[in-house]
């Protein structure tokens, strides 16, 4: 069965079903970026299996990077990755990189990723406050 949908990295048409990954930094003057990307599972499997696998890694009074596996406390540059494989559970990431690793990890994020808005308010902005068919949900 093949994927309506293109593999970000090879943009050949999915074999199966594509992973969506959806990738969130905050840039130095503190602005968040967000990205969305589609991946086949070799792609996925290329560029995330080592990562993912240090994510979890208990490293006792360290901060070690996911990617180099040195001590990122000194230099800690954090990365945030939801991940949505076919028939799975989301599962998400704060992946704890060194700035050097966070830099490779986002040059990968944005390969052929589309942008996502911002929904969170980390610069002192103003929160859309208009009435939507939502609000049902936040009033009880």
């Amino acid at each position: 069965m093949f994927s309506r949908y293109r593999c970000a990295v090879g943009s050949h048409p999915g074999k199966e079903k594509l992973a969506s990954l959806y990738w969130a930094w905050f840039r130095a003057d503190g602005v968040r970026v967000a990205q969305k990307q589609r991946r086949c599972p070799d792609h996925a499997k290329e560029r995330l299996q080592v990562i993912l696998q240090h994510a979890g890694d208990d490293s006792g009074d360290l901060s070690l990077c996911p990617g180099c596996g040195g001590d990122s406390a000194s230099d800690l540059d954090p990365v945030f990755l939801t991940l949505y494989m076919p028939r799975q559970e989301q599962r998400t990431f704060e992946l704890g990189t060194c700035s050097a690793c966070a830099a490779e990890i986002r040059i990968s994020a944005l390969e052929g990723a589309e942008p996502l808005k911002d929904r969170q308010s980390t610069n002192g902005a103003a929160l859309d406050t208009a009435k939507t068919a939502w609000d049902w949900m936040l009033n009880g």
